[in-house]
């Protein structure tokens, strides 16, 4: 049991390796905490031509354990934190599907797939395991290592 969580949070933790995006849009930042709905930490902004991208370490329910989060931009690019963090499921998200992306039944890439889906539609995060992150494309749901994180092209 990890120090400071219950049994049934540390039962919950699914670790993860994968990037995303914030995708909150106040002017004045977002939140990283010291825990779930903890202290605020850390405040991510991202620049006139840019975006935040963070390295996800752990899904625990509806937050997300981050470790990393830089800013992405053609002028200034940086890390912005870097540590133990935790990020709300309402900020974070993904620009879209690498082209021909494939979505799978489980998060493991050798149960049948789901769809081969375009890269330019909306997509909705759902979830991380390992590599693998859990989306909902218009009806599709499913798991792939195929999300697009570039805010500003589509990703081929």
């Amino acid at each position: 049991m990890m120090a400071g969580t219950s049994a049934g949070a540390a039962e919950m933790r699914q670790a993860c390796d994968a990037s995303v995006d914030v995708t909150d849009t106040d002017p004045a930042g977002t939140h990283v905490r010291s825990a779930p709905a903890g202290a605020v930490i850390a405040t991510l902004k991202s620049s006139q031509n840019g975006w935040v991208s963070v390295h996800l370490a752990a899904q625990l329910g509806d937050w997300y354990e981050i470790n990393s989060a830089s800013l992405v931009d053609s002028q200034r690019s940086g890390t912005l934190f870097r540590g133990k963090g935790y990020m709300h499921k309402s900020m974070l998200g993904v620009s879209g599907l690498q082209n021909g992306a494939r979505l799978y039944i489980d998060h493991d890439g050798k149960r049948p797939l789901v769809s081969h889906l375009a890269g330019d539609q909306p997509v909705i995060l759902l979830g991380c395991r390992g590599p693998f992150l859990k989306v909902r494309v218009g009806k599709y749901s499913g798991w792939t290592r195929e999300a697009c994180t570039n805010m500003n092209t589509t990703c081929v």
